[in-house]
Formats: C-alpha cells, structure tokens, sequence
C-alpha cells in the first residue's frame, strides 16, 4: 500500500486545477447529495374512487435515475387536498414503482396500510397541506424508480389543489403541490 501523505496532513488543489480519479474513490463516507429533482404540480383534480387508485395524481409522481445501488432517496413534499364529506376519510399511499412504502404496521386483518390519512371534520371544505417525508434505504438499483400515491374515500370526493367548491370567485383558490427527490450518497 502507498500512503499519499500522513495524517494530518492538508492538501490544497489550487483554482484552475482539476483532479481526475480514474480508480475507486473509499473512504470518503457517504451522506452527500448526488441529485435533486422535483415536481409541481399545479393542476386540479378529484377522485370519488373507494378503492386505491393512482388516477387522479398521475401528476404528481417523480422519476429519478439512482447513481449507485448503494444510494438512498429522500421524498419529501406536501400535498394540497379536501374533502366534500364532512366525517369522511380520504387515505394515502405511497409507492416506490410498485413497492408500496412508508406504511403503518398490519394491525390485525381489515386495517388500511398507508402514508395519511385525513378526516375532515367541519373545515367547510378547506384545503388541507399533508406534508410527506421519508427516508428510502431499500433501494439497490441504477435503474430509473418512480415515487407516486394511490388515495381511496370511504365516501364522497377528494379535491386535489383545489377546494370543494370550484368556483370562480375571489373567495376561493387554488394551490400547487410539490414532490421532491434527493438522490444521498450511502456508501
């Protein structure tokens, strides 16, 4: 083995210069940011769906090309969502391809498995922010994964950036939701 230096030692590569590695780089740990990507969505959508369904957010889903199996991605965002049904849940799931993630615990043998869940209760139909953060370390490809949800009601509709009313007035908006991946160095 070659030593380059001792320890403790401090080597200053000069503006201008470039250093090439044309072996294996080790020892330098992991925890870097490799890439960042991100979706906006700033469409309008509902579901009425009672089963799990991707349809209405086919919008907003990111794709990223890991640079290294051994990396990991960050998922963060928030999702702006409503309600019509006072009482009535709207349920989330989010998927690496087809892998579900980010789940609760089987707790018996009828419970949903999901990401969130909202209740509304008596907002009036307001838009709801459901902020999302998770840490994927089960990756293990360099092939291109796709982050989505898949949301269900027990009844009425889901609204997505947008309130349950829909009019054209001052009193009432629409938002945009934002998905975020952050490629992380995990060797």
């Amino acid at each position: 083995t070659t030593l380059f230096g001792d320890s403790g030692d401090t080597f200053t590569i000069p503006s201008g210069a470039t250093f090439t590695n044309s072996g294996t780089a080790t020892g330098f740990g992991g925890g870097k940011v490799l890439q960042v990507v991100q979706t906006r969505w700033d469409g309008v959508s509902s579901s009425s769906s009672t089963s799990f369904t991707a349809t209405p957010l086919t919008s907003f889903q990111r794709t990223i090309t890991p640079s290294a199996t051994t990396s990991n991605i960050i998922i963060q965002g928030v999702l702006h969502l409503c309600h019509s049904t006072e009482l009535s849940h709207l349920y989330g799931q989010m998927y690496r391809d087809t892998t579900q993630i980010n789940m609760g615990d089987q707790l018996g043998s009828n419970r949903l498995r999901g990401s969130w869940n909202l209740k509304r209760g008596d907002n009036g139909g307001a838009l709801v922010p459901v902020p999302f953060f998770y840490y994927d370390t089960e990756i293990a490809t360099t092939s291109e994964v796709t982050y989505s949800f898949k949301i269900a009601n027990n009844s009425g509709t889901a609204y997505f950036n947008q309130d349950d009313q829909g009019t054209d007035t001052t009193t009432y908006m629409t938002t945009s939701s934002t998905l975020i991946c952050i490629e992380i160095d995990g060797s």
